[in-house]
């Protein structure tokens, strides 16, 4: 063979693996974006589970805090007389 039947062969394959690139690049694309979608739901669901349980912790602090101000001592759990 000679060198220039060799360098066809090697564009025709270059020329190949790029036709088959292209053919496959919308899959690449919306494979990489629904990744992309995936990680920022998974972020949000993070934050909003990080928001609920700063939430729920300030909740049970204060419900903690009218328990106990309600059963110290000297308190008979009733309202004050008018």
């Amino acid at each position: 063979m000679d060198p220039s039947t060799i360098m066809v062969y090697v564009l025709a394959y270059l020329a190949t693996m790029g036709i088959v690139f292209l053919m496959l690049l919308p899959g690449i694309i919306s494979l990489v974006l629904l990744v992309l979608v995936d990680g920022a739901i998974q972020l949000m669901i993070l934050i909003l589970r990080l928001a609920a349980l700063g939430l729920f912790r300030s909740a049970k602090a204060l419900t903690g805090r009218l328990i106990e101000k309600f059963r110290r001592p000297g308190n008979t759990g009733r309202l004050a007389h008018h």
